[in-house]
């Protein structure tokens, strides 16, 4: 039966010594040897920056490529009227915080209203989205966890080539296109009624 053996060797390298068939210690794999995430500042403006069809605009934040593939975040500006059709992530959960302005979220059928400090946690699986209810344009982050939704994003959205160009209208094709790559990347549309529980 072999015998494992963990030895520090210094304040961060960590070697792993298995005893073999003969009694002698094999090294194994040194841990530190993996490539480590860096930490790193985004500067506002940054980050790529895409068109929603409702007149959204998102910019990257965090992707998975830089978060080890634990999170993506997306800055959102969301006009009056502005948010997606409903619908639910497979993959991944979401949190939304309202930086500035008043959006009506619904989910799982019951509408609720958020403002200026509010956040709203949405596990995976769970029918959601949110509406710009107010009359200026409304500030989120959001946070998807694990990454993966930004490919998404980069497959079915028009990037802002300048920051202040007009909203790009989408044509039904390319809506159509969205609703079509959606379960490639863990998202499914709903795009009938959903009723508010009474």
């Amino acid at each position: 039966m072999k015998r494992r053996h963990f030895i520090t060797t210094s304040g961060l390298t960590v070697l792993a010594l298995s005893c073999n068939q003969t009694g002698k210690p094999e090294p194994l794999k040194d841990v530190t040897a993996t490539p480590k995430l860096l930490p790193f500042k985004s500067e506002s403006g940054e980050g790529v920056s895409y068109w929603g069809p409702g007149g959204d605009k998102y910019e990257f934040l965090v992707t998975g490529k830089q978060s080890g593939g634990s999170t993506f975040i997306l800055h959102a500006d969301v006009p009056p009227g502005g948010g997606p059709p409903p619908h639910i992530h497979t993959r991944e959960s979401e949190t939304y915080h309202v930086l500035d302005g008043e959006l009506e979220f619904m989910l799982v059928g019951k509408f609720i209203k958020a403002v200026t400090g509010d956040t709203v946690h949405i596990p995976k699986g769970t029918v959601h989205t949110f509406t710009n209810k107010g009359n200026n344009n409304a500030q989120m982050m959001t946070i998807f966890a694990p990454s993966g939704m930004e490919g998404w994003f980069e497959e079915v959205l028009v990037p802002v080539k300048d920051k202040d160009e007009k909203a790009v209208v989408y044509t039904k094709k390319q809506l159509d296109f969205m609703i079509e790559a959606g379960p490639k990347h863990g998202v499914a549309w709903r795009l009938s009624p959903v009723e508010p529980e009474k």
